[in-house]
């Protein structure tokens, strides 16, 4: 992915086809630091989260849900970005 701006807009959703409960929080990181919450919604899709400004260089992009009552833990594969600018 490659991205030339000050804040990136992530949106992800369930790999497969799969659905995702609405309501459930998901936590974001880059590089493996905590950079904040998204919640699951879309119609039950995926979630929207607004990067905050990186800087130049590839970043790893991982997402992550604590589990509940009715769901077990998961975690994103790492995705790459691409930072060759910032504004």
């Amino acid at each position: 992915m490659l991205i030339i701006a000050p804040a990136v807009t992530l949106s992800m959703g369930a790999q497969g086809g799969g659905n995702v409960a609405n309501g459930l929080p998901v936590n974001v990181y880059v590089d493996g630091s905590y950079v904040g919450q998204a919640v699951t919604s879309n119609g039950g899709n995926g979630f929207v989260f607004t990067l905050p400004g990186l800087s130049v260089g590839t970043h790893s992009l991982t997402a992550s849900f604590a589990g509940n009552a009715q769901y077990g833990p998961s975690t994103s594969a790492a995705a790459s970005l691409h930072v060759v600018s910032s504004i």
